[in-house]
């Protein structure tokens, strides 16, 4: 689903409602990607949700219906359809370069990034036709983190089922090969600060 950016901070609250009840309904994914637009020359969010559930709106989506998405293919399919539309739906003809961390859920901290990124990526988007970044926020609950912990010697994320329900969030940059050699990366380690 693709919203208008202005939905950001009531998709990324609704994102944080889903992950605190993700533990009742552990076969559902939903993440939120901020991302720039370059036909547009603006800013989107895409939500893709998953459920291995054979129901379009399970009830742990039901918030999604208050939103209105200016594009949807919410509708159930298979799971190799699903990947198929995520691998068609990212950027190609280049390199991407991508950074992660994760923090205890906080819907303020995604929308901050996005606003920080929008600033210093203004001069390298205007004209730079092909360079794009995006931001992407997905829960991690505490049984997600109890799930991999105790086969083939333990968790290697380091994070504990104590930390309780987090947010794994990721950053990119997507250049086109003919970008890679122009690129000033002094923005993105500005970003990184």
């Amino acid at each position: 689903m693709f919203f208008d950016i202005s939905l950001g901070p009531s998709l990324l609250e609704h994102l944080s409602d889903f992950t605190a009840r993700l533990g009742d309904d552990p076969v559902a994914m939903s993440v939120v990607s901020i991302a720039y637009d370059p036909s547009s020359k603006n800013y989107i969010i895409w939500s893709p949700n998953m459920h291995f559930g054979s129901v379009e709106y399970p009830p742990l989506f039901s918030g999604m219906r208050s939103f209105e998405p200016f594009h949807s293919s919410m509708k159930v399919r298979t799971l190799v359809n699903m990947v198929e539309e995520v691998f068609d739906s990212a950027p190609g003809n280049g390199r991407a370069q991508w950074f992660t961390f994760t923090f205890k859920v906080d819907t303020k901290l995604p929308w901050d990034i996005y606003l920080k990124g929008k600033e210093i990526f203004a001069p390298i988007l205007e004209d730079r036709p092909g360079a794009m970044w995006a931001t992407v926020v997905q829960p991690i609950t505490s049984a997600m983190v109890k799930a991999g912990s105790g086969r083939n010697g333990g968790n290697p994320s380091g994070l504990s089922e104590d930390d309780g329900n987090l947010f794994c969030e990721s950053f990119k940059v997507f250049l086109t090969f003919a970008l890679i050699y122009h690129f000033d990366s002094v923005p993105l380690c500005n970003f990184l600060d």
